[in-house]
């Protein structure tokens, strides 16, 4: 039997989703990185080639509905996001969830034509019309921001003490600001969620963090991550990327609203980064904050 096969959590997945909808899966291979938190595996069976996720967020049964509703309107606004086949409760400590698998291979770069198609999907997160329970985006960043939750202020500290010091004068002026709860937000908008298929964007996956607040937040992420892409050096993102997004940042959630996304999606990086032990991303993510303050404060 494979690694994979052999897994005992994957074990467990397999034979829940078989006793509630009669679905033989077979792993194909584990996606992503391993977590505490969660596991994800690509596997094949009668409904076809799924992801299979298994979370431990212990809001992840409360909010599967809602994120199913969410991703449903996505898509009827022509959004490529995957389906939910089903979801469900493993055990006390894990959720399950299974969703079609759509084609592509990762972005590789944010040139001109894949960077005004995400702004452009990005867009279509305005204005949900959706029902209440979905998890409130905007006042997590208010809490980790302003009231240190996480601690991710001070893994901030540790890792990267002068630039964290210099997204602490960055945020000052807009100190307490609470980010509007109008759109839909993906939560962890980067190129490798990202997938193209003959020069197209197929798909946008991983939405396990969804919610409601500011798209303001999935524009700084990619503001980052064109920031990345630049210094990496390789293929050329769109020159005036970071431009663009930073204007796009600010007409969708004011100046205020800029200075609280950097500085999230910054201490964000540093600290899970750091967390985690890998060295050369906390270096990396250090440069590109330094980066993206350097061209806002400029």
């Amino acid at each position: 039997m494979s690694s994979v096969g052999a897994d005992a959590l994957w074990l467990s997945a397999a034979l829940r989703i078989r006793a509630a909808r009669g679905w033989r899966l077979e792993p194909v291979r584990r996606l992503g990185r391993s977590r505490e938190d969660r596991r994800s595996w690509l596997a094949r069976g009668e409904p076809g080639t799924v992801v299979v996720k298994a979370l431990a967020n212990p809001f992840a049964g409360q909010r599967a509905a809602w994120a199913v509703g969410a991703l449903s309107m996505l898509r009827a606004r022509g959004y490529p996001v995957p389906e939910t086949l089903w979801h469900g409760e493993l055990d006390d400590d894990w959720f399950l969830v299974v969703q079609g698998r759509l084609p592509g291979e990762p972005l590789l770069t944010l040139d001109a034509p894949a960077l005004d198609e995400l702004v452009r999907l990005v867009d279509l997160q305005a204005d949900p019309c959706l029902g209440v329970g979905g998890w409130d985006v905007s006042w997590w960043i208010g809490a980790v921001l302003f009231e240190g939750w996480e601690h991710w202020w001070d893994g901030a500290d540790a890792v990267a003490p002068r630039t964290s010091h210099r997204l602490r004068a960055f945020l000052e002026p807009a100190w307490g600001h609470r980010l509007p709860v109008a759109d839909v937000v993906h939560g962890d908008l980067n190129v490798t969620n990202v997938l193209v298929q003959h020069g197209t964007i197929s798909g946008v996956v991983d939405w396990d963090n969804v919610g409601l607040g500011s798209r303001a937040a999935d524009l700084t992420s990619l503001l980052f991550d064109w920031h990345r892409l630049r210094l990496a050096g390789g293929t050329a993102p769109a020159q005036d990327g970071g431009e663009r997004l930073a204007r796009r940042i600010v007409d969708t959630a004011g100046e205020e609203g800029l200075r609280c996304t950097v500085a999230y999606a910054a201490i964000a990086r540093l600290a899970l980064t750091a967390r985690r032990g890998d060295r050369d991303d906390v270096e990396t993510w250090c440069r590109v904050t330094d980066a993206v303050l350097d061209t806002l404060s400029g």
